[in-house]
């Protein structure tokens, strides 16, 4: 009876260490595309500006840069920053990026829950 509390405690531990590493990789995930999506649309914006000078602003090449702006924007963001938040990380690869930022014991501590996790999830399922 204990155990299974047991059990049930160190399951949702290592639930709630996983979320977190999850979060934290998401978080930077957003901050990096961000960042990238921000630096790169000042360029277009330099770029957009550069073209309408040398095209003396003409009514055409306002409406035509306009457009080139706003699809370039649009495809920043969605390459940059929507793309790489909807990859799921699977089990294994928080495992790993959680490792590489915890100390060794906690390393150890965690890899271990991961696969006593693992074993008793597919003892349940057959």
């Amino acid at each position: 009876m204990i155990d299974d509390y047991r059990r049930t405690d160190s399951a949702s531990e290592l639930v709630e260490i996983i979320h977190e590493v999850r979060r934290r990789w998401r978080m930077k995930l957003a901050l990096r595309g961000a960042m990238a999506v921000a630096g790169l649309s000042v360029l277009v914006l330099l770029l957009s500006a550069y073209g309408l000078e040398s095209w003396r602003f003409s009514a055409g090449a306002i409406v035509t840069f306009r457009v080139i702006v706003g699809l370039a924007l649009v495809g920043l963001v969605a390459y940059l920053l929507v793309r790489p938040l909807m990859r799921q990380a699977s089990d294994e690869q928080v495992r790993r990026k959680g490792s590489s930022q915890t100390p060794e014991n906690a390393t150890l501590c965690l890899t271990s829950k991961l696969a006593r996790e693992r074993s008793r999830l597919r003892l349940l399922a057959s």
